[in-house]
């Protein structure tokens, strides 16, 4: 739970923060709700569920502004694969 001084309405500047994350999670309800909470907050979002398309998707273009990656990825170095993506998407 967060203290009640930092929740609540997440407002987006839309000339501040162009707004493209990808959220990275290998549990289905998680990326739903990181997602949903972030597309109310008026983020664009794109969610996969392994390295492999996190990587993918950070190498296409446009590449995301912002990533939420799942700390404990199953059978992913995870500190590998972000050093890769900031490779791929600086």
């Amino acid at each position: 739970m967060m203290p009640p001084s930092i929740s609540g309405i997440v407002r987006k500047s839309s000339d501040k923060f162009p707004g493209r994350v990808l959220v990275v999670d290998d549990e289905a309800l998680v990326r739903w709700s990181l997602a949903t909470g972030l597309r109310e907050a008026g983020f664009e979002t794109e969610t996969v569920s392994t390295g492999a398309e996190a990587l993918a998707l950070a190498q296409m273009s446009p590449h995301p502004d912002a990533v939420v990656l799942d700390a404990r990825l199953h059978q992913c170095d995870t500190a590998s694969l972000l050093r890769e993506m900031r490779l791929a998407a600086p």
